[in-house]
């Protein structure tokens, strides 16, 4: 077996699993629709790099429909094409991909998914997925209208998870999952849901440069890494971001993340060099420390960077208690779930449930929820691991958009610190809870006496004391 053979087994040997997907599942092609608006619609070129890059992980025959050759309106990409970046987005994402591009949008090809990117007349052919957004607002339907009238609102949130939700019901398509018509929109901004988007909150974005701090980003696997893609994308925002990963990138992480190459595996990147990379032409400052969090506690890393937030993408090596033992500041933290399910959690120190709590009943249970992956059952057989290649993309931009929410110190938390959302069904919402300390074991006994003054100094300790 060759090289790449070997690479796209690896690659794709847990969605072969999947319930209903046979040996024709690697050959589904997609068709997808660029609206003559990418021109000049910055919401409509992020929705159409991203859902490319996702869908190149799994799929290896894409045909893209889009008028002449568009320039790029993100400032990471202003010297090219929106062609020349989806080209290379595809190559580098999967070799083995058959790409072609056409200027012809009335040709609609036999045995092909369709996907509809952006404000698009009604469509002259059935059995279509549409994805559009505005500012904080993301929709996607199947056989219904797409158009948003309103003036756009630059947003990269809100288009970035338009197109997971397009490529996850392009995704339960493949696998043989019908759907009815529909049209659903959600709004980012307060995790709310209509049918009409006109219903939905979606305030303007500050365009101002945001300094969101010292940021330690632990783990930089598929969440992380799809976290860093989609950051890098957006134009506004200045942190120190310090990625701590201690692992080499594998042929199974190339599925799931955004960023992650068959190069990156060749040439055994560690997965903080890949990410870091990302940041080119970007006011992200990277720093990358190949080890776990312990050891850049242990080594004084810890107290050389003192961290305003911590992402926490991670599940191994004790990373939980690690981080609450350590008396942390605001927190935040993503996993996926067995039912096509992604969930984020935010820990304001004393005041919200700790990372421990969140997690102890699966420490007790010695559980470790795998990170961009679900569970399929499958008919008289156990559940088996299959990759969704949206998940953790889809977990990343809700972490995302909840950072960019800290502007708003007026109003901040403007949510509930637990929130749910599935993407096995088309009918899925936001879940909102909100938790308070259990207390659990290591949280019970940590005091504001105990937090040290370089934490109560952190740029978000006013959300404590308030």
């Amino acid at each position: 077996m060759n090289e790449i053979a070997d690479w796209l087994k690896e690659r794709d040997d847990r969605t072969d699993r999947i319930e209903g997907v046979n040996d024709n599942y690697k050959r589904v092609a997609i068709r997808i629709f660029i609206s003559e608006d990418c021109h000049f619609s910055y919401n409509t070129q992020v929705m159409a790099i991203v859902a490319i890059n996702i869908l190149a992980r799994w799929c290896n025959k894409i045909s893209i429909a889009a008028k002449a050759e568009y320039k790029c309106l993100l400032n990471k990409y202003s010297n090219s094409s929106i062609q020349e970046i989806v080209k290379e987005l595809v190559i580098t994402a999967n070799p083995c991909c058959e790409l072609s591009f056409t200027d012809e949008f009335n040709v609609v090809y036999d045995n092909h998914l369709n996907l509809i990117i952006g404000n698009f007349p009604v469509a002259n052919f059935d059995n279509y997925v549409w994805i559009n957004s505005n500012g904080w607002i993301s929709g996607y339907g199947f056989n219904t209208y797409s158009a948003i009238t309103r003036p756009e609102k630059k947003n990269v949130l809100g288009a970035s998870f338009a197109a997971c939700l397009g490529v996850s019901e392009i995704f339960r398509q493949a696998i043989g999952v019908k759907s009815e018509k529909f049209s659903k929109w959600f709004s980012l901004y307060d995790f709310s849901s209509d049918s009409n988007a006109n219903n939905l909150t979606n305030p303007a974005l500050n365009n101002e440069i945001t300094d969101l701090g010292t940021i330690h980003q632990i783990g930089c696997g598929a969440i992380g890494s799809s976290f860093d893609f989609i950051l890098g994308l957006i134009d506004n925002i200045k942190a120190e971001l310090h990625l701590i990963d201690f692992d080499t990138v594998e042929n199974s992480n190339c599925s799931s993340s955004l960023i992650f190459t068959k190069e990156h595996v060749s040439d055994k990147i560690f997965k903080t060099f890949a990410c870091a990379e990302i940041f080119n032409n970007t006011e992200i400052n990277p720093h990358e420390h190949v080890e776990d969090y312990m050891t850049f506690i242990e080594e004084g890393s810890y107290n050389i960077y003192i961290p305003d937030i911590i992402l926490c993408f991670a599940n191994d090596k004790n990373i939980w208690s690690t981080i609450q033992y350590k008396l942390p500041p605001l927190t935040y933290h993503a996993t996926t779930n067995k039912s096509w399910g992604t969930n984020f959690g935010r820990h304001i120190p004393l005041k919200e449930w700790c990372i421990m709590c969140r997690f102890n009943e699966e420490i007790k249970h010695e559980f470790i929820p795998v990170c961009s992956e679900g569970i399929i059952t499958q008919k008289n057989q156990e559940e088996t691991l299959g990759i969704l290649p949206f998940l953790a993309s889809t977990s990343a931009i809700i972490v995302l958009a909840e950072l960019m929410k800290l502007n708003d110190k007026e109003s901040y938390p403007l949510n509930n610190n637990f929130i749910e959302f599935s993407m096995k069904t088309s009918t899925g919402q936001f879940q909102q809870f909100q938790r308070k300390p259990n207390p659990c074991y290591v949280c019970n006994e940590q005091s504001i006496d105990l937090y040290p003054q370089y934490i109560k100094k952190t740029k978000y300790w006013y959300l404590t004391e308030c």
